[in-house]
């Protein structure tokens, strides 16, 4: 019990004892189904929740435990090298993480690349000139509702456990910038304000927990080009699949432009911040003297003008992520409109399961590759800027 007096009274707080998590007791098919968080969803839809109705934190997620993992490692980095790396140093860290990571990515990737194929034999059977009987097309039904279920269980199980890494890796991050903090002396508290601290909570290490999933591709692009093209030689033919192809990746050099073009406006838009918050802590720390000798406006006016340079760069920023964001809605249908034309300029005629193949097939393409693969150019060079 804790003992808290205020206006000459005692309140007894009671610290119930925090519940166990049930994902570390949870089998595969609760991991898969995440049926093991159905408990606390009963309880909240029965009466509002509580905080003793909360879990407790994953052992594996607690910050004392993965920032001493990781602390051990930046030590034995520091020992080998005058100037480590901290990308190096994670990258170490959860070497065995990543290739777990890269074993499941290819796996989803493969089971959601076969979904259009799957999509295009069940659709033939409507075409009175296949000649697939009602039991062949039974089989393909089934095949497409087993794929499907792929969206519904280990698909999103294996965001979650992507998502639980950049958790992991902020977290660690987090700790080792508030233990390196702890350990500034006051010599050199002057350079290092508690605000460029905040900053980098805040924005750099939060951006490794946000940018993990988009960075996943990575790990599949090549089984996604690969089976992508692949599949859809074997289905539309050679020519209809080089022009789909080469007008859907003709999108990632322009991608990549714009991602250099954002890194290089985060590498000015971070040394604009950091003054700001400096200013401002410096601001806050003499008010008397400031308020004293009157220069408030000057001041005043030393903020607008770090913070109009910096909108402005954010603006352009923001601006750039916006056109990167359109080019995954405009790729698919300009494809689409490449693959019709070759086919009609070669004479080769579509049919319906061909136009359904190639609507989902380039659905899926336009997914993985310019959707994340995009994402990707934008915000790794991010990622290895905060942690450069």
């Amino acid at each position: 019990h804790y003992f808290i007096q205020s206006n000459l009274r005692v309140v007894v707080c009671s610290m119930a004892a925090e519940k166990v998590n049930p994902e570390v007791s949870a089998n595969v098919f609760s991991q898969l189904t995440f049926h093991w968080v159905n408990s606390i969803f009963s309880t909240g839809y029965k009466r509002p929740l509580t905080p003793d109705d909360v879990f407790a934190i994953d052992p594996r997620l607690q910050s004392e435990r993965l920032t001493a993992l990781l602390e051990q490692q930046w030590f034995q980095e520091a020992e080998k090298k005058k100037k480590p790396s901290l990308l190096f140093t994670l990258l170490k860290r959860h070497l065995f993480t990543l290739i777990w990571i890269f074993f499941l990515a290819n796996i989803e990737a493969a089971l959601r690349l076969m979904v259009p194929y799957f999509v295009a034999e069940v659709t033939s059977y409507f075409d009175p000139t296949s000649g697939m009987s009602f039991k062949t097309a039974i089989y393909w039904s089934i095949g497409l509702g087993m794929l499907q279920l792929n969206n519904v269980s280990f698909r999103s199980w294996m965001f979650y456990r992507i998502m639980r890494f950049g958790t992991s890796i902020r977290v660690s991050v987090t700790g080792l910038i508030y233990r390196k903090a702890c350990r500034i002396t006051q010599s050199e508290i002057g350079d290092r304000s508690i605000g460029l601290i905040i900053n980098l909570i805040t924005n750099d290490a939060q951006r490794l927990d946000e940018y993990i999933v988009p960075s996943y591709v990575l790990l599949n692009i090549w089984l996604v080009i690969g089976m992508g093209f692949g599949m859809m030689y074997l289905k539309i033919g050679i020519f209809a699949t080089l022009a789909g192809f080469t007008s859907m990746l003709l999108f990632i050099p322009l991608q990549f432009a714009i991602g250099k073009l954002i890194l290089h406006l985060r590498t000015k838009i971070a040394p604009l911040t950091d003054r700001r918050v400096k200013i401002i802590h410096e601001i806050v720390s003499f008010m008397k003297i400031i308020k004293m000798y009157g220069w408030e406006i000057m001041f005043r006016d030393l903020v607008d003008k770090v913070r109009q340079k910096e909108t402005k760069l954010i603006g352009t920023f923001v601006l750039m992520r916006a056109i990167n964001n359109a080019l995954l809605f405009i790729s698919p249908i300009l494809s689409l409109i490449v693959v019709i034309v070759v086919k009609r300029y070669v004479g080769e005629p579509l049919n319906t399961s061909d136009w359904f193949f190639l609507f989902c097939m380039l659905g899926m393409i336009r997914v993985l590759i310019v959707a994340f693969l995009g994402n990707t150019f934008t915000t790794v060079p991010q990622v290895i800027h905060s942690v450069g």
